[in-house]
Parts: C-alpha cells; structure tokens; sequence
C-alpha cells in the first residue's frame, strides 16, 4: 500500500525485507533509512565487513538487488510470486556463475579449500516437506537417454523412485527437461504434494530462469509450457539448482538407464536394492 519508491522496492517493502533476512543481511531499522537509497547501500557494505558474512553472500548483493526488481516484475506482470529463499538462491546462482567466468583461478581455488573442510552431501528438505532429486543420462541423439528421480522425507528414507528412457532427444537441454517433466507429471499422478524438486541441470536451468527465444531452442517451448501448466497442479513446490555431489543418487540410477541399457520405464517403492548403502550414508 506504501507509494512505490526505489528504495520502497528494494529495501522498505515487506518481501524485500524478507529477502535480506533470509541472506542475513538484515536492513537498517525502517524510519533510518526509508528514503534514502544511498544510507541503505553503505550499510549493505558495511555489513560486508563482517567476518559472519560469507564471500559468496557478500558477492552476491548486487544480484539480490536484481533479483528483487525482477520478482516484482514477475508479480506484476506474470502473476508468478517467488519465496524469499528463491530470490536468494537465484541471485547467489547468477552472481557464482559471473564470477566463474570473469575468474575463473580465483573461483577453483576457494572452491577446493572448500572441499577440503566440508564434505558435500545431500541434505534432507526440512519437516512437511519430501525432496525429489531427479538426473539424466544424455549420450547423443542417436542413443535412447535416460531420466530418473527419486522421493524421500526429511529422515531420509526413500519413498519412491523412477527411471525411463526418451528416444530421439537431440539436446542435452531437451533430455533435462524431459527429466523435470517426467518427475512433475509423477508426482502429480501419485498424488504426492510439498515437494522440493533438485537438479544439477545447468542447460534446463538457464531455460528455465531466462524463458525467451535467445537462450531457449523452440522446441524446448511445448515442454516447458507443459512443465508449467503440471506444476499448478501441486498445491507446493520448489524447483532448486544444487551441486553435482547433492544429487549423486538421482545421477547415478540415470546412468545404470544408459550404460546397461535399461528401457523399460518403472516407478517401484523404496530405493534400489543396490544404493542401499550409499542411501543410508546420505541418511
């Protein structure tokens, strides 16, 4: 109801505010700076100084700025209302995908002295919720390419998994999104709601996040658009990008589809006899 100002936009507004919470960010007390677009930046790089606040999070203020003039956009325009944690994941993305290829050494260095303290794994979706991890297995177009997911709760147990196969797929972007497609269109029929739906698809992520003629191939439009229309159809979802080593189950029943030729389609209960161990790990 507030009169739309920049820094009503970006900073004052309610779901900005969400917003820098959920980066830990917090904003300066609403009457210190509520005009004032310069006072609210010096104290984001203020807050940069902190030694709580990560690289990664003080990198991305620029693109959580962004991010919330576009998600406002895409209320007023699309009628599509994004979570706060979505704004950040999508501007923490964008600005780690900028910063891998204007440097790159820097890049791989922090993320090997990562690697070395902290040990990358799946992390179970938080209570209400099931997870549903879903991978691909594209060769070329010439050979069938398989897509899989697999659903747990936030214990960790396994409720469901799936694998298929596609003929004729000529993309690796195409493959992802038949995969994405393959897991929406199950877990509407199976009638399952509150779901996080987690890929490390980088060629569907970027259709999905910049959906225009330029980045998406035309025949990636009518999967997408049934993508969406799916997606109503479940009463809460999220559709989260996560590293490679978060989805390493999902990937690897898509590979046993490509390597041993395993066509035929199946949705079973539980998980594959042969993860077990590695489930139970994640667990």
């Amino acid at each position: 109801m507030g009169r739309e100002t920049i820094c009503h936009t970006l900073f004052s507004f309610s779901t900005a505010r969400d917003v820098w919470s959920a980066a830990n960010l917090p904003l300066p007390p609403r009457g210190l700076s509520t005009n004032s677009v310069f006072l609210n930046l010096h104290h984001l790089v203020a807050c940069t100084r902190s030694r709580d606040i990560t690289v990664k999070l003080k990198r991305s203020i620029p693109w959580l700025l962004w991010h919330i003039w576009k998600a406002r956009n895409g209320l007023m325009f699309e009628k599509i209302r994004l979570s706060p944690s979505s704004i950040v994941n999508k501007a923490e993305e964008e600005a780690e995908s900028w910063f891998n290829a204007n440097f790159p050494e820097e890049n791989m260095i922090q993320y090997q002295t990562l690697y070395n303290h902290q040990r990358i794994v799946w992390q179970a979706p938080p209570p209400g919720m099931l997870k549903c991890n879903i991978g691909v297995s594209w060769v070329n177009g010439s050979v069938n390419c398989g897509v899989s997911w697999i659903t747990r709760d936030t214990r960790g147990k396994v409720l469901m998994h799936s694998h298929r196969s596609y003929s004729m797929v000529q993309s690796r972007e195409e493959a992802e999104l038949y995969a994405i497609l393959w897991a929406v269109e199950s877990m509407q029929t199976l009638r399952l709601d509150n779901i996080i739906f987690e890929t490390s698809f980088t060629h569907a992520r970027r259709c999905l996040y910049h959906w225009d003629g330029q980045v998406c191939a035309p025949e990636s439009y009518r999967t997408l658009n049934i993508i969406n229309s799916k997606l109503q159809l479940i009463s809460a979802w999220s559709l989260d990008y996560v590293l490679p080593a978060r989805n390493s189950i999902a990937s690897r029943i898509t590979v046993s589809v490509t390597s041993n030729h395993l066509y035929q389609s199946y949705i079973a209960r539980n998980g594959p006899s042969w993860l077990h161990q590695a489930i139970a790990e994640e667990a």
